[in-house]
């Protein structure tokens, strides 16, 4: 089996004409970080200064669903990014950070703000099997 899929991966290269490079950079646009903004001490020219930092609590996927005539962009993520009752972890909001920031600093670029819960109302859709570790949120441009 592993070998078939070795094949198979060989021949799309071939045929298709990709690189390996085109073929992951791909599937990387699509990962995001995501995490909250903590406070973190900065070394400034022998200075301790604070400031927000983005700090990762996880990854996650996007892409797109289409519900009738309609296509959402969604992200999907391990249903503890976003609920963990063993923790006492239940955000309002995360920060998610895409791809295509990855070079700028973590203090530089926190990310954009993704809404989990207003007024109690979650926003965010667990997997129907409740032992399963993942969760869904569609994603609003502003």
């Amino acid at each position: 089996m592993k070998n078939l899929f070795i094949a198979i991966v060989l021949i799309y290269f071939v045929l298709d004409g990709h690189s390996q490079a085109d073929w992951l950079t791909y599937y990387q646009e699509t990962v995001v970080a995501i995490g909250e903004i903590v406070k973190a001490e900065i070394k400034e020219n022998d200075t301790v200064v604070v400031k927000d930092a983005f700090n990762l609590i996880g990854t996650g996927v996007c892409f797109y669903v289409k519900y009738d005539s309609i296509i959402l962009p969604c992200l999907i993520t391990a249903k503890h990014v976003f609920y963990n009752s063993r923790e006492n972890w239940k955000p309002n909001t995360l920060m998610v950070r895409f791809s295509w920031f990855e070079n700028t600093s973590i203090l530089d670029y926190l990310g954009t703000e993704l809404i989990l819960e207003i007024n109690r109302e979650k926003h965010w859709f667990p997997h129907p099997d409740s032992t399963v570790d993942l969760a869904g949120i569609i994603l609003f441009p502003d």
